[in-house]
């Protein structure tokens, strides 16, 4: 299949809570053809490192990133792999390969671009929710203590919000020195039209028509393309507010979750003018962004209790009181993401 359901949503709509079972046919047939694939993203998982190579001094924003969607797809994968494992009674196995899953979404985390990043965080969070489904069914108590200890290892540089805005950053001011280069003679039109995700004909006349109808309805005045000049100082202003959101949006990133939410709200009121413009198809507005890491915070500190009250049960019964897995966060339960509360178990 060119595109599987089993891998068209997260691994909650996929596979069913509840114990492990024998996988469908048809997902058990899938995981068998990408054997391979699976095998390569193993190791390449394990890589210290991992660069795709992008050259965006050349293409800037526009550049293409054909391997986001693929890793997203193989991260499912992955997932249901584990998911096999787990169905097979390879408990342990199933964990090696869930925490695979969290190796690569943290490399994607650490790419250049903010759609990788995003990218990364949808891998991280089927590896999230498939740790904690198995910490709760795996009979060996033991094996689950090991899984929290790693993943406790793991979490603070799973994903940096203020990093992934900064390297975006970088990106767009790279636009700005190319537009201002290209134009009025330069490929300037198809630069602006791929960087925001439209069509090129090829042209050259059909496409700065269309180049220029774009900026228009994000709210460029036309008299910007009048002359090089009156080009060159509107992108100089533009830039200079451009950089001004987005050191805002990074800082804001910094806070916790509640209160990014909050200043999120408040530069997309005060740039509401300006992010048209400079929205591309890897910049979204800070609201967005803000919920969507707020979203994975919340679902990592869920990962983290799972794993550690499934850590402290004994035989089949489980801890009554957050209080009593306290010391396995150094004496202190994880905040409520959102509220910034201590958390507590119903």
């Amino acid at each position: 299949d060119s595109k599987p359901s089993d891998l068209a949503a997260p691994i909650w709509e996929v596979v069913p809570d509840g114990p492990p079972n024998s996988l469908p046919e048809q997902t058990i047939r899938l995981l068998a053809r990408a054997r391979f694939a699976v095998g390569a993203a193993t190791i390449g998982s394990r890589t210290t490192d991992c660069n795709f190579g992008i050259d965006f001094r050349e293409m800037g924003a526009a550049s293409q990133l054909p391997h986001v969607d693929g890793m997203v797809q193989l991260g499912r994968l992955l997932t249901l792999r584990g998911k096999l494992a787990e169905s097979q009674g390879e408990w342990e196995e199933a964990a090696i390969i869930y925490f695979d899953g969290l190796r690569m979404g943290r490399h994607l985390t650490h790419q250049s671009t903010l759609i990788e990043a995003l990218a990364g965080v949808e891998i991280l969070r089927n590896q999230y929710y498939a740790l904690a489904t198995w910490a709760v069914h795996c009979p060996a108590r033991l094996l689950v203590a090991r899984a929290f200890g790693l993943l406790e290892s793991m979490q603070a540089g799973l994903v940096d919000p203020s990093q992934v805005i900064a390297r975006e950053a970088s990106i767009l001011a790279l636009d700005f020195q190319r537009l201002e280069a290209a134009y009025p003679n330069g490929n300037w039109a198809r630069l602006i039209l791929d960087s925001y995700g439209e069509s090129v004909s090829g042209d050259p006349t059909k496409d700065r028509s269309s180049a220029i109808k774009t900026c228009i309805d994000r709210g460029v005045p036309e008299k910007v393309f009048e002359s090089p000049e009156a080009f060159g100082e509107y992108l100089e202003a533009l830039q200079s507010v451009g950089n001004r959101f987005v050191e805002s949006a990074a800082a804001c990133m910094a806070l916790p979750p509640k209160a990014r939410l909050k200043r999120a709200a408040a530069l997309n009121r005060k740039y509401a003018m300006v992010i048209p413009v400079l929205a591309t198809d890897t910049l979204i507005d800070p609201a967005e962004i803000g919920a969507l890491f707020a979203q994975h915070e919340a679902e990592l500190t869920l990962a983290r209790i799972t794993l550690a009250v499934a850590a402290s049960r004994k035989d089949k019964t489980y801890p009554t009181s957050l209080d009593s897995v306290s010391a396995r966060f150094g004496g202190s339960i994880p905040l409520d993401p959102v509220s910034y509360t201590h958390l507590r178990a119903h």
